[in-house]
């Protein structure tokens, strides 16, 4: 039975190897522990873990700000990765559900996520979750 937790600093292997996997690449692992345990602190980030049977099957994190352009909170979701045997089975669901049930008291103006365009599969499960296509996201690499 898939059940959704707060994500733990001793869940720092799944969570790397998810997020270098997401990433397609291997990140400073220890760059990764030091900010991973800093935004484990952060009163406004949600970081969930799905698990089956206290193994990781997935995993969300979302990042709050107040912005001047909504003039109010905005939540965004910054990953979510779900194993690959575990896709289509509604963990992902199960993650989103969660993350909203805990932001049904707050006062927020939306939920964002960006994916990137070439995770197609991933828009589509966001726009099935009531995400819709609002702006296009710009990026410049240092």
């Amino acid at each position: 039975m898939i059940t959704i937790r707060n994500a733990r600093q001793s869940d720092i292997g799944f969570i790397y190897d998810s997020i270098c996997i997401l990433e397609e690449k291997q990140l400073d692992k220890v760059r990764f522990e030091q900010i991973l345990e800093f935004n484990l602190s952060n009163p406004v980030y949600i970081y969930l873990v799905a698990e089956d049977d206290r193994k990781p099957a997935g995993l969300l994190t979302c990042h709050a700000q107040q912005l001047l352009h909504h003039s109010n909170w905005v939540y965004e979701i910054q990953e979510m990765f779900v194993l690959p045997e575990y896709r289509s089975k509604g963990v992902g669901a199960m993650l989103v559900k969660e993350l909203e049930s805990r932001l049904a008291d707050k006062d927020f103006d939306v939920l964002e996520v960006a994916s990137n365009v070439m995770r197609t599969q991933a828009h589509a499960f966001y726009e099935r979750h009531g995400f819709i296509h609002t702006s296009k996201k710009l990026v410049k690499k240092k």
